[in-house]
């Protein structure tokens, strides 16, 4: 794919419509605000084109702003727009029109770089997201976003929003690789995406789970090296997904799958525990699962000495423990409480 930007333009190019003050027009991507825009838009999507905004859209048009929304502004308009020129090309420079919650699966697809928002290296240029939205990080804590009618496109702090992942856009040249830029710490399996050379903790639970499965990721010793990758590839294979030798958020579905199928051992309650840090205590490693037993589907695996918030404890002993987006559960014989 050809670069539209490199890294340090594209910031550039997003603080200028921030000066700008570019509107928020929902379905829109980065083209004039005119008169039978308006009119298309108005048909297309009535709920957002309601009578009392009518006065805001044509001082728009007036003024000859340039409109977008979230995906579109920030990250369609950008991608295939001549910005010279102040017009659109549809579709070009191989990027798809996508939403914002496909883009981010798009991206992706083609191999970009992505991890929780707990795990984003400080890359400038890097689109972060949440469920339905999207803006793009641009240094220093803070982050460009086609926020919505009442804002348009703000500058606004990362801390300050509810973003869940970041990810690399493949049509922005970031220079030097994402990967050197990002910490090795994780405990928890599928935070980030796994590849050649990354190196941590969620990569020894990796080789651990390959191992249980019997694809041979050799040596569990925190290091994503060739024996990893073929034993990634081997799991793909069974699973019949795309066998690039990647460990991202499909794979991560599919093995948690095929480690449910595997688990058969069952839990006794324990006694209720008060609020605080859920603590692993298991020899290695545990599951944490979607609900509060083994019958239901694993979502990750931590490592031992792994602290959690708690959220709740289930009649049967289970652990309620809050991730970086959802709740999920681990057996009161893998982890403890402690009251903080």
């Amino acid at each position: 794919m050809e670069y539209v930007f490199s890294a340090a333009s594209y910031v550039a190019w997003l603080a200028s419509q921030v000066s700008s003050k570019r509107p928020y027009w929902y379905g829109t991507t980065y083209v004039k605000c005119t008169e039978s825009l308006l009119s298309r838009k108005a048909v297309q999507y009535p709920d957002h084109y309601k009578s009392d905004r009518t006065a805001r859209y044509k001082s728009d048009i007036e003024a000859g702003q340039m409109c977008g929304d979230c995906v579109g502004g920030a990250i369609k308009g950008a991608a295939w727009s001549d910005l010279s020129a102040h017009k659109s090309v549809y579709q070009s420079h191989g990027v798809p029109d996508r939403s914002a919650d496909g883009m981010f699966e798009w991206c992706k697809a083609q191999g970009a770089d992505w991890g929780v928002i707990s795990t984003m290296p400080e890359t400038p240029g890097l689109a972060v997201r949440l469920a339905g939205h999207v803006g793009v990080y641009i240094g220093g804590g803070y982050v460009v976003e086609w926020r919505g009618f009442k804002y348009g496109c703000v500058r606004t702090e990362l801390k300050e929003r509810s973003w869940t992942h970041w990810y690399q856009l493949p049509w922005v040249d970031y220079g030097a690789t994402i990967t050197s830029a990002v910490s090795d710490t994780f405990a928890m399996l599928g935070q980030r995406l796994l590849k050649r050379g990354r190196k941590g903790e969620d990569v020894s639970l990796l080789q651990d789970a390959l191992n249980q499965l019997g694809f041979n990721a050799g040596d569990v010793d925190g290091d994503f090296g060739p024996k990893t990758e073929k034993a990634v590839i081997r799991m793909q294979a069974r699973a019949g997904i795309k066998q690039d030798g990647e460990y991202g958020s499909e794979s991560h579905a599919a093995m948690m799958a095929m480690l449910n199928e595997q688990a058969a051992s069952t839990v006794e309650p324990e006694e209720a525990a008060a609020h605080g840090i859920v603590l692993v205590t298991a020899a290695q490693s545990a599951y944490i699962r979607e609900g509060a037993g083994t019958q239901y589907s694993i979502i990750t695996a931590v490592k031992r000495g792994t602290e959690l918030p708690h959220m709740a404890t289930a009649d049967n002993g289970w652990l309620a423990v809050k991730l970086d987006d959802r709740v999920g559960w681990i057996s009161g014989k893998m982890a403890e409480v402690t009251v903080g």
